[in-house]
């Protein structure tokens, strides 16, 4: 999937797991990184950090590392 579009579902997915803690643009329009915190462990009560980074791989491909 293109890479505007593999950013926008990665954020969405992560979001709906957890709460957003940032969003940053590392190279401009070829790799952005998006981390939250979510709840996990027995009753959810340990804090999770998930950090996803999205990479431009080819014109409508993209790369998605956890």
């Amino acid at each position: 999937m293109p890479f505007d579009d593999a950013v926008k579902r990665v954020s969405g997915v992560l979001g709906r797991a957890g709460r957003l803690i940032e969003t940053v643009p590392v190279c401009l329009a070829e790799d952005e990184t998006i981390r939250i915190v979510a709840s996990g462990g027995a009753g959810g009560l340990n804090p999770v950090v998930v950090t996803a980074r999205v990479l431009k791989a080819g014109e409508d491909s993209s790369e998605v590392w956890l």
